[in-house]
């Protein structure tokens, strides 16, 4: 089985596409960026996670939360 791309061209869309993959009970996907996303460049939205709508606040609200996460790479004694 091949995986799912989920294309994202807005600072909002990562959110929803990560939304997605974590709702997901299972599969292989790919989020793919189809150009630059500048940060601030959105005003909020919602996102879609297990069938309820939430609220998605301004930014890469994903990107922000997981950049200190080991499981993402970073570490909480040594963010960036």
């Amino acid at each position: 089985m091949s995986a799912q791309v989920i294309d994202v061209s807005s600072e909002l869309e990562p959110n929803q596409a990560i939304a997605t993959v974590d709702g997901a009970a299972a599969g292989d996907f790919i989020i793919q960026f189809t150009t630059n996303i500048a940060e601030g460049t959105d005003t909020g939205g919602t996102v879609t996670f297990n069938g309820q709508t939430l609220s998605a606040p301004a930014g890469l609200y994903a990107l922000e939360q997981s950049k200190n996460s080991p499981r993402f790479g970073g570490h909480p004694e040594n963010p960036g």
